[in-house]
């Protein structure tokens, strides 16, 4: 059970991360904060880098991990895109497909193989996401579907959950080369040169830096921190368990969001998120048991 509290973790940080970020996404652009929350992460996981170091790793691991780090930067920038294109109550609901659609991949490229009752665990958590994220859809819960073919943003969030499930994958290989410290100590720290890279070859990037508050930096960096312990738990938990396991549990983390939100913001409407809490809570139940 180990790996399933490493994925909890990780759940519980990412859901936290998104709660406290949400106030800022109102007055700055979602690329500023998020490269502005990645030299905190950076700053945060110093020191464990300094205690872990970079440990030996097995042949071919630089070329998929060189080959790991722009599939993550397109897969930010296509979710980026996705929420600009489209309402968030027809985009954000793909996201939950993500653990199923690394049933597949892991398959394909691991060899994994995941059980029936597995599948039905992963399959309850992902029905319990999706109907987290449709209660302001006022066509009902399918609306998303039809904006499939209606809304380019939908379309592109499916792509993008089916991506970061192949980033998982491909990721957990990376990690069976090295280790989770390994990875800990480099990951990071290659995407924040990637991130930075493409940031500073966006228009007016100075005057979207300038515009960070003060009374900002501390919720970002709070937000870092929280990134920052999700990162080491995720790949600790992934090279633990078949890969749409730990997916299926982090994917908790919009549970935890709702939480947060919900706990330091008041926001309304909970109960009517009851039902796919119940949903969730019995995928976790069958996926902890099996």
């Amino acid at each position: 059970m180990e790996w399933f509290l490493f994925s909890l973790t990780s759940a519980f940080c990412i859901g936290g991360s998104d709660a406290v970020s949400k106030p800022l996404l109102r007055h700055h652009d979602a690329l500023t904060i998020a490269w502005v929350r990645n030299i905190f992460i950076v700053l945060f996981l110093i020191p464990f880098v300094a205690a872990f170091g970079v440990y030996h790793v097995q042949p071919g691991f630089w070329p998929i991990l060189l080959f790991i780090i722009p599939c993550d930067m397109v897969g930010i920038i296509l979710y980026l895109r996705a929420i600009q294109l489209a309402p968030l109550s027809l985009t954000l609901p793909f996201l939950a497909f993500t653990p199923v659609f690394a049933v597949f991949t892991s398959w394909l490229f691991l060899g994994e193989k995941i059980r029936l009752p597995g599948l039905l665990g992963i399959f309850l958590i992902t029905l319990g996401c999706y109907l987290l994220n449709v209660d302001k859809v006022k066509r009902g819960i399918a609306e998303p579907f039809y904006a499939i073919w209606r809304e380019p943003g939908s379309r592109l969030m499916l792509f993008v959950a089916a991506l970061f499930s192949f980033n998982a994958i491909i990721g957990k290989k990376v990690t069976l080369l090295s280790s989770p410290r390994t990875m800990v100590s480099i990951y990071p720290f290659l995407f924040m040169v990637a991130l930075s890279i493409f940031y500073f070859s966006r228009r007016n990037f100075k005057e979207r830096i300038a515009r960070v508050r003060q009374k900002d930096i501390f919720i970002v960096a709070i937000s870092g921190v929280l990134v920052a312990v999700s990162i080491m738990s995720h790949f600790k938990a992934i090279s633990l368990i078949e890969a749409a396991y730990m997916l299926s549990i982090k994917r908790l983390s919009i549970l935890f969001g709702v939480l947060w939100g919900f706990l330091f913001f008041r926001e309304k409407h909970i109960l009517n998120r009851l039902p796919a809490t119940v949903l969730m809570l019995a995928g976790v139940i069958i996926i902890s048991l099996y």
